[in-house]
C-alpha cells in the first residue's frame, strides 16, 4: 500500500507558544514511519515561517521529505490544510495520511495504518475519512469488546491530528477547506474540522467516518489553535508500544 503523509506545521515560538515538529519526527522515527514499505513520500507544509526554520528541522532529523511554502504571504490554517490534502491527493497514492505536527504514535504506525486501511477501507461512500485519533470514551469502550473500528458520526468529529482519506477525496476536501467556506455564517479559518461536516454533507449525504479503535496516536500539543487556550483534548490510545496486528476483517461497533 503506499500512503503519503502530509503534515502541516509553522514556527510559533516568535508568539512564545511550544514548537512540537521536532518531537512528532522523532516520535515516528522511533515508531519507524521513515522505514516502512508504505511510506510512499512524506510532504510537509509550512504556512509561514521564517526562512530556513522548516528545512533546518527537517535536515537535522537526518529524514527525507518534500518541503512546501507559502508564495504570497503566510497561510490561513485552512489554507494550510487544504493545500496539503489536495497536493498529497495529486502524488499517486493509495492514501494520503494527513498528520498535524504535534504527535506521539504507536509502534510500527505506518505498518499499523496500513494494515488497519487494509481491513477496513472498503465501501468508500459510507466511509470517506478514516480517523486514528477520536476523543471519545467509545473507543475504549469498544476496544474492551474486542472492536476495531468505531462509526464516528460525522457531525460529532472534531480535531484533525491523524486520519487518511483516499486520493480523490484528499483533493476534494482539500480545495473545499482551502477555500474558507462560512461555518454557520461566520468565516473561521482556524476551525477547519468543521469545515469537514460540511464537505461531507455535501459530497456524501448520510455517511458516517470510521476512527481506529484503539487511536493510533496521541495528541501532545497543549495549546488549541482555535482558542489559544490551554484546553486541548487527549486520545484514548494504547501507548508507543501498541501495534495493530491485521485480523483480515473488521469488526466495527456502532
Amino acid at each position: 500500500m503506499k500512503i503519503t503523509v502530509a503534515m502541516i506545521t509553522m514556527d510559533r515560538s516568535s508568539r512564545g507558544k511550544a514548537n512540537y515538529l521536532p518531537i512528532t519526527l522523532a516520535n515516528m522515527k522511533r515508531a519507524g514511519v521513515f522505514q516502512s514499505r508504505h511510506l510512499h513520500a512524506l510532504h510537509v507544509f509550512d504556512s509561514g515561517s521564517p526562512d530556513g526554520w522548516l528545512r533546518g528541522i527537517i535536515n537535522e532529523q537526518g529524514i527525507s521529505a518534500e518541503c512546501h511554502y507559502p508564495i504570497a504571504g503566510p497561510r490561513l490554517a485552512c489554507e494550510n490544510c487544504g493545500t496539503a490534502l489536495a497536493t498529497a491527493g495529486l502524488t499517486d497514492c493509495d492514501y494520503v495520511l494527513f498528520c498535524e505536527d504535534d504527535l506521539d504514535v504507536s509502534d510500527g504506525f505506518l505498518d499499523s495504518v496500513a494494515d488497519w486501511l487494509h481491513d477496513h477501507g472498503e465501501n468508500g461512500n459510507q466511509y470517506p475519512l478514516f480517523a486514528f485519533g477520536a476523543a471519545y470514551d467509545q473507543i475504549n469502550q469498544n476496544f474492551a469488546r474486542g472492536a476495531t473500528a468505531w462509526v464516528y458520526p460525522v457531525r460529532a468529529f472534531y480535531g484533525t491530528q491523524c486520519f487518511a482519506l483516499r486520493p480523490a477525496d484528499a483533493v476534494s476536501l482539500g480545495s473545499y477547506v482551502e477555500s474558507n467556506p462560512l461555518i454557520g455564517g461566520v468565516r473561521n479559518p482556524n476551525a477547519y474540522d468543521l469545515m469537514f461536516h460540511l464537505w461531507a454533507d455535501m459530497k456524501y449525504p448520510g455517511c458516517s467516518f470510521l476512527a481506529s479503535v484503539p487511536s493510533f496516536v496521541e495528541h501532545i500539543g497543549r495549546e488549541s489553535g482555535c482558542t489559544g487556550k490551554d484546553e486541548t483534548h487527549t486520545f484514548p490510545w494504547r501507548g508507543a508500544d501498541y501495534r495493530y496486528r491485521s485480523r483480515g476483517r473488521a469488526l466495527i461497533a456502532a
